[in-house]
């Protein structure tokens, strides 16, 4: 990981890409335009830009030792040449950073050229960051005198156009190749492969190598394109960037040995390359390459992106199907897509046909309707009206169904429409649940609610009656026996046979009756009440 490396670890990298960076210069240098001190195409650019992208920005000291070494190896030494070598280096080392600032801002760096639009903002980057080096680069030459101030324009030109080919072509295949180095293929991919790369090699030989004596074959240098295609459609961007990249490679090595030729002698008119003729300078040939090259491999890099995140999407379609499949069949439910002005079922679940005991086969002739009870059809097609007309979104509702035994199923439904932007409702979705079993246990749970409402009543009523039976008892009985008993007592008390002493007791007696009577007056009032009665 790159969390983990040291200090030291850090400067061994940077120290590999100032080698490699050196390394690359020397071979840009070869194909230098004489008198402009500018090379149109610079392998550098696109390696150390890849370097950041792959490793991170903490690289970027290995590009201004590269630099600055190149540099100071190529220009005079002096003062206004290491100045001018200072400043050249600063200028490329900033072109990179802010490449790949702008790079990893405007794009997942986690899948670099594997979307369109991570191509055309890897192209507007790159042609916006080249301006920082030829912009600085080019008039440090002029002010250190070593390039004439006549050239400047086409200096600044053929540098930022070389930085920019160099980027374009250079950058994708590595970081691709850095970001997904397995190979994943089946044999015959494989075989493919090889074909296509032995293929492509041959035809840009052809094609630039001079081998082809046709002028109507000199013509038509976007041949390599089918190659390109071939890897766009049936690969991806790490191969296209590559081909695109060994293509480049042949047309510039060949272009710049023709040049030679030219330079030592030969007649233009005896080379059928295309970029070749006589009224074109070696910048200009060199130039003109380098613009179709950067063509060719923008386009074929966009279109293998376009057919990268295509399959991309088609893979995450079918998996999100293959998901969505598992679930609709799998569910512990009924689930049903049936259209909406038919009833017809147009997909059931496994579940959906056990509830109801149909086939599959069968669902299908069939309408959700015709299953419904008489009583709840109706009240169906009401409220399925109102989702229609978007007045409620969806619905839940208790339903009876006809099995196909003809018993009676309760279900818990809920129907949602399917929902499409500016589309009407064409189906919609059914899922039901059996809830035969609550509903007979509701059934059960309300016969014995009113059981135990009627057992109270009667409770109650029994109770009452006793009550009423039992206050009768004490007023009719008793009460008449004790007042009776009072009668008597009172008898005695006046016949004047008793003496003193006995008449006493016998008013203490009546008395007693006397609480007695009250208490039992009173028992018997409370007992039943004479509201009760009336």
């Amino acid at each position: 990981s790159l969390k983990s490396w040291t200090p030291l670890q850090w400067a061994a990298g940077s120290a590999v890409l100032a080698f490699v960076y050196y390394a690359l210069a020397r071979a840009g240098f070869v194909v230098q335009s004489p008198g402009i001190n500018a090379s149109p195409f610079w392998p550098p650019s696109g390696v150390a830009l890849a370097a950041l992208l792959v490793f991170g920005i903490r690289l970027w000291p290995g590009i201004a030792a590269g630099a600055l070494l190149t540099n100071l190896l190529t220009l005079p030494f002096s003062g206004s040449g290491l100045l001018a070598s200072c400043l050249i280096a600063a200028g490329g080392t900033l072109e990179q950073v802010v490449a790949w600032a702008l790079f990893s801002r405007l794009t997942d760096n986690r899948r670099s050229f594997e979307r369109i639009k991570d191509v055309y903002w890897f192209v507007a980057v790159a042609a916006g960051s080249c301006t920082v080096a030829s912009t600085i680069g080019v008039p440090a030459l002029g002010w250190a005198g070593i390039i004439p101030t006549r050239t400047l324009g086409s200096a600044w030109s053929t540098w930022w156009l070389g930085n920019v080919a160099g980027m374009l072509v250079l950058a994708p295949p590595v970081v691709c190749w850095f970001q997904n180095s397995t190979w994943n293929y089946p044999k015959a991919r494989r075989v493919e492969l090889f074909f296509l790369v032995v293929i492509n090699i041959t035809v840009a030989e052809l094609r630039f190598g001079g081998w082809l004596k046709s002028e109507v074959l000199n013509s038509l240098p976007y041949v390599i394109v089918i190659c390109l295609l071939w890897a766009a459609f049936r690969f991806g961007p790490r191969e296209t960037s590559t081909l695109a990249a060994f293509s480049a490679t042949i047309a510039i090595v060949h272009t710049w040995q023709h040049l030679i030729e030219i330079r030592s002698g030969r007649p233009p008119e005896t080379i059928l390359a295309p970029f070749i003729g006589s009224s074109l300078t070696a910048n200009q040939s060199m130039s003109m390459l380098q613009v179709f090259i950067s063509l060719v491999t923008v386009t074929s890099m966009a279109l293998a992106a376009a057919i990268a995140e295509r399959k991309r999407f088609e893979e995450e379609l079918t998996a999100a199907e293959r998901r969505f499949r598992t679930i609709f069949e799998q569910a512990a439910v009924g689930v049903a897509l049936i259209e909406t002005v038919t009833g017809r079922f147009v997909r059931v679940n496994e579940r959906f046909c056990k509830l109801l005991g149909y086939t599959v086969e069968e669902m299908g002739r069939m309408t959700f309707q015709a299953m419904m009870h008489p009583k709840d059809r109706q009240e169906n097609l009401n409220t399925m009206q109102k989702v229609l007309a978007g007045e409620i979104r969806e619905f839940t509702a208790e339903k009876r169904c006809y099995r196909k035994n003809g018993s009676i199923v309760w279900l818990n439904l809920t129907v949602s429409p399917m929902r499409q932007p500016h589309e009407n409702h064409e189906q919609h979705i059914a899922v039901i649940e059996e809830i035969t079993t609550r509903k007979q246990t509701e059934g059960a749970l309300r016969t014995a609610h009113a059981k135990l409402q009627q057992l109270s009543r009667e409770v109650i009523r029994v109770r009452d009656s006793e009550r009423q039976h039992l206050a009768r008892e004490l007023h009719d009985e008793i009460g008449q026996t004790l007042a009776a008993l009072r009668f008597n007592l009172q008898l005695l008390s006046n016949s004047g046979t008793s003496d003193g002493q006995e008449a006493a007791r016998f008013e203490d007696s009546i008395e007693i009756v006397d609480r007695l009577l009250a208490e039992v007056r009173d028992l018997s009032l409370s007992l039943r009440p004479p509201l009760l009665n009336e």
